[in-house]
């Protein structure tokens, strides 16, 4: 359980390495993405079904990562 923030911090660094670039910041991107789905989770469970708050906040954490890479 505790093992998948570096196992997925791990395969995020292998993608940027295969791709020709150099990340150090996998670890915080996780983290920063965690927030943007509890952020989506909170706000929008009360007011949307599920079917359609899961995709918002696979999508909210994947921007909240990509927005964080770019700093």
């Amino acid at each position: 359980f505790y093992a998948t923030t570096f196992i997925f911090s791990g395969l995020s660094v292998a993608v940027a390495a295969h791709c020709g670039l150099f990340n150090i910041g996998g670890e915080g991107q996780g983290y920063i993405a965690g927030l943007g789905i509890g952020f989506v989770c909170l706000t929008f469970d009360s007011v949307l079904p599920w079917w359609l708050t899961f995709p918002l906040a696979i999508i909210a954490a994947a921007a909240m990562g990509a927005l964080w890479a770019l700093i």
